[in-house]
């Protein structure tokens, strides 16, 4: 074949070949000028949970620090100057009112006792005889009276140093724990010597310092709530309320009584405490609806729509965020009661996507959820769980 043949044989197959490359490129050219909202239409809905917002009765509580102090609190100290006999107790025992905490050695006031015992019963026996002898004449109503005086000044000094014998004693007060002992048998102490201390502690007092501004709120008998870092919840009620206000830091000073059944509450712990202020409506959805950009948070709304529709567009609304409760967050801005908002699958969808609703989230009543534990913590701070 000849060279101009082949040529012409090419030529005439490209010519022949060209209405396929322009159609592939016309089809080319439609796609890519297709809109990406009508490509969003065309993919399939996403199904996400759904939670109709609702108002909601939600506890409201101040969060304070407390110091605590034993309801009761004694230093036990010798009165007298002595020698230390006993110490019949174990440090930190539990002991009962009128129990021996401390023998001093009280030898010479026995002794005394036993002589003025005589005394008295001599000086009781001259008087009676006296008396005996005024109807004979034999004696005179002066000497009758003085001999009286004597008797009974010998009973006074019975009395005296039997006291002088209890001070050597030294008994337990109240009901309460023991602290360190801080003397040992044989030990000289004097008058003002630390012996041990003792504490009330079944119930402790729990002292708080509120800002003026919730003064109204402020009542006896209020319910409060202590915490330790262990996760033991203890609970109390306001038991005095001081009837001034600091002027330099306006804060009112108030006192409460805290249950302490496992005695874990010492004298000078500070704890944080909750105070209950009663309760308001708020406006609250899952943690899982927020999502969150930057500084900013935003929520997905899913629009209503008339008819039996079985897929809904959406709506990304920005909100302002409140405080936080367990699973839940409070909404300032941006929702309203009523609206529906995807609670569970937000990272599926865009603003153009449209969701199909699989199901709707149930969530417990919040009054229900958190009753008798600690509530809410102001800031956006996740509240202790028990």
């Amino acid at each position: 074949m000849s060279f101009a043949n082949v040529f012409f044989y090419r030529s005439r197959s490209a010519f022949l070949l060209m209405p396929l490359f322009i159609g592939i490129l016309a089809l080319t050219a439609v796609g890519f000028g297709t809109p990406a909202s009508a490509q969003e239409n065309k993919k399939p809905p996403v199904s996400v949970i759904a939670y109709p917002v609702e108002s909601e009765t939600v506890p409201q509580t101040l969060e304070l620090l407390g110091l605590l102090q034993a309801k009761q609190s004694v230093e036990i100290r010798s009165t007298v100057t002595e020698t230390v006999l006993t110490l019949p107790f174990t440090e930190g025992q539990k002991i009962a009112r009128g129990e021996v905490i401390a023998e001093l050695n009280k030898q010479e006031e026995l002794a005394e006792l036993k002589q003025a015992g005589i005394i008295a019963a001599e000086a009781k026996r001259q008087y009676q005889r006296a008396k005996n002898l005024k109807g004979r004449g034999n004696i005179t109503e002066a000497t009758i009276d003085e001999l009286k005086a004597q008797w009974l000044s010998a009973e006074a000094e019975i009395a005296i140093i039997e006291a002088r014998v209890q001070d050597r004693t030294l008994r337990a007060p109240f009901d309460g724990q023991l602290g360190f002992k801080q003397v040992h048998p044989g030990a000289l102490v004097n008058n003002n010597t630390l012996i041990t201390t003792l504490d009330s502690t079944e119930q402790m007092y729990l002292d708080l310092q509120i800002p003026d501004r919730y003064i109204e709120q402020i009542r006896l008998g209020q319910q409060i709530a202590v915490k330790l870092d262990g996760g033991t919840l203890y609970h109390g009620e306001i038991h005095v309320i001081n009837p001034r206000i600091d002027p330099q830091s306006l804060l009112l000073q108030v006192r409460a009584l805290v249950k302490n059944p496992n005695g874990l509450l010492k004298s000078g712990m500070q704890v944080a405490a909750q105070l209950n202020l009663g309760s308001e409506r708020q406006l609250l959805v899952p943690e899982t609806a927020i999502l969150m950009q930057g500084e900013k948070n935003f929520i997905y709304l899913i629009n209503p729509e008339e008819g039996e529709s079985k897929s809904f567009s959406v709506h990304k609304q920005p909100v302002e965020l409140g405080k936080r409760y367990r699973d839940r967050v409070q909404i300032l801005k941006g929702v309203a009661d009523g609206d529906t908002v995807i609670s569970q699958g937000i990272f599926k969808v865009s603003p153009k996507s449209r969701v199909r609703i699989k199901a709707y989230q149930q969530q417990q009543p919040l009054t229900e959820l958190l009753r008798g534990k600690p509530l809410s913590v102001p800031g956006g701070k996740s509240a202790a769980e028990n």
